[in-house]
């Protein structure tokens, strides 16, 4: 018997992120025109997110981490560098990681 909250015995919320990471994929694909149109030329769109309420998108380009409406429309640049965003639980904010310089000396 399958419990509550599951599908075919696994969580549904797991299920629920890979459906909501392709979909996301999908959109950029489908927006390309405007997200390309926002940085001029081929641009290169990677590691779409959906925020928790599925109402936006972070995305990283090479020039920095954006976020759109769900819809492609909105877009705004957040950061001028950085990967890998993701939502804080309540999707008020977004962490980043971005590689930082050795300093002098260090290998």
């Amino acid at each position: 018997m399958v419990g509550r909250g599951t599908c075919c015995g696994r969580d549904r919320e797991a299920a629920s992120r890979v459906v909501r990471a392709l979909t996301a994929a999908a959109l950029l694909v489908m927006f390309g025109s405007a997200l390309t149109g926002c940085g001029g030329g081929n641009t290169y769109n990677s590691e779409p997110t959906w925020s928790p309420d599925g109402s936006k998108i972070a995305f990283v380009r090479k020039d920095g981490i954006y976020v759109m409406n769900a819809d492609g429309s909105g877009q705004r640049r957040l950061t001028d560098a950085g990967g890998g965003p993701a939502w804080s639980p309540d999707g008020s904010k977004i962490a980043f990681g971005i590689a930082l310089p050795h300093p002098p000396g260090m290998a």
